[in-house]
């Protein structure tokens, strides 16, 4: 996910945007519980992750070229 930060303030997107210290907040509570994989913040991100995980790469790859193919690269 994305937390507010200097280093991401000029992106054009920041969807689910949290503030520093809500996302400190969240990591810590991860790292004190032993939380081997995650996202901050939790929803959506871990569902997409989940999603995305499971496609096929034959379909990521033919996502892609149609990504290539519309932008004329």
């Amino acid at each position: 996910g994305y937390i507010d930060t200097p280093i991401n303030q000029d992106m054009k997107s920041r969807p689910f945007v949290i503030p520093p210290d809500d996302g400190a907040r969240r990591i810590a509570d991860l790292v004190e519980r032993g939380v081997y994989r995650s996202a901050v913040p939790a929803w959506p991100w871990n569902a997409i992750g989940w999603v995305m995980r499971r496609v096929p790469d034959v379909l990521w790859a033919r996502l892609g070229g149609a990504a290539h193919r519309s932008t004329g690269r």
